[in-house]
């Protein structure tokens, strides 16, 4: 076996341990890192090695990223996205620098599309802030494969967010999300998370879906029967209502929070 050894780490000064631990070991010689940030050039591999030369956007990142790879969103990296990318390469992590106000920030722009269409199994998402829509996509990301972790990310949903802001179609399978906030921030927004298709093994931890101010449809809606749900510590604010298909298993347990009358419906 061959290392990539990155011996001052990805070098971040803030955020993830990922992005500011180090050394970091590659555990496949093959595999590298990929930086977008502010000011950056878009062009085809090996553009975007270096942070001092990051790309000019996420879609350009995949473009080059292989199986396996880290894309790095540096602090302060904002993008809006009118098309679609399509994530097909498996085992794939996205993560962003810095942490509040400096993480990168992802809107959608685009009319009808799902901003972060995932078809390869294995993707880990991470510390990313995604903006309320300017267009009226269909999601902030589809989900059609397994494996799928998003986690320390945020989720905003405006007037132009009138279905879902995650969504898990067929082929989806043992989903992860954790520390993750999902918030209606104006009337119209229609829910956090939906279940469009059947899926197993759907686990939520330290999640919390909020109607806000303006209120939602619902928080979660199993529309597809999960089989295998396990929340634990989830807070249901202000009317973020559950609806779970028939026949769906698994168990929820409330972070204690609850509010607004939020209901789960099996």
């Amino acid at each position: 076996m061959s290392l990539n050894v990155l011996t001052s780490g990805i070098g971040g000064t803030q955020g993830p341990t990922l992005v500011t631990g180090a050394p970091l070991y590659l555990i496949s010689a093959a595999e590298v890192v990929w930086y977008v940030g502010p000011g950056g050039t878009d062009a085809a591999a090996p553009a975007g090695y270096k942070r001092e030369a990051p790309l000019a956007t996420l879609g350009q990142a995949v473009t080059n990223a292989n199986s396996g790879d880290i894309i790095v969103l540096l602090p302060g990296f904002t993008e809006s996205i009118g098309s679609a990318i399509t994530i097909s390469d498996t085992d794939l992590t996205i993560v962003s620098e810095g942490s509040g106000s400096s993480r990168a920030r992802l809107t959608c722009s685009g009319a009808a599309i799902n901003m972060l269409d995932v078809t390869g199994a294995g993707l880990h998402i991470k510390n990313v802030s995604f903006a309320s829509s300017s267009g009226a996509g269909s999601s902030r990301i589809r989900c059609a494969a397994a494996g799928m972790n998003i986690e320390d990310c945020s989720f905003e949903s405006g007037a132009n967010d009138t279905v879902r802001a995650v969504s898990l179609i067929t082929g989806w399978g043992n989903v992860r999300i954790s520390g993750t906030t999902f918030t209606a921030t104006a009337s119209g927004a229609s829910m956090g998370l939906e279940a469009v298709n059947a899926g197993s093994r759907l686990t939520l931890d330290n999640v919390t879906f909020d109607g806000g101010s303006a209120g939602w449809t619902s928080g979660l809606t199993g529309t597809g029967i999960i089989t295998g749900l396990r929340a634990t510590d989830v807070n249901l604010l202000n009317g973020s209502d559950v609806f779970l298909a028939a026949n769906s298993t698994g168990w929820w347990l409330s972070g204690g929070h609850d509010s607004g009358g939020s209901l789960i419906n099996a």
